[in-house]
């Protein structure tokens, strides 16, 4: 089964660049990049998992948040990638 998630970060980029942050997000079935710190992203794996590859990445002093959404129920008025990013089927799609 598929977990959407929602990963928001507290940090100071110069000292983590967004690249590592997003070469871990790779791993995943799919993701999307809503603002400078938060992601949206599909795996099977779960938020301890995540959680686990992400933290090693960060600085001590940054914060992390991986928040379970669903798919199914969102309103807002975002920028379209995200908007097509929710509507896309999120099943089969490689990854962890």
């Amino acid at each position: 089964m598929t977990n959407a998630y929602a990963l928001l970060l507290n940090c100071n980029p110069r000292n983590v660049p967004i690249e590592k942050i997003e070469r871990q997000l790779n791993q995943a079935k799919d993701w999307g990049r809503m603002a400078p710190n938060i992601w949206f992203f599909n795996t099977n794996l779960t938020q301890e998992e995540w959680y686990d590859r992400i933290k090693p990445v960060l600085d001590p002093t940054d914060s992390i948040l991986i928040v379970s959404i669903s798919m199914q129920y969102y309103k807002g008025w975002v920028y379209q990638p995200i908007i097509e990013w929710f509507q896309r089927d999120k099943e089969g799609r490689p990854g962890a």
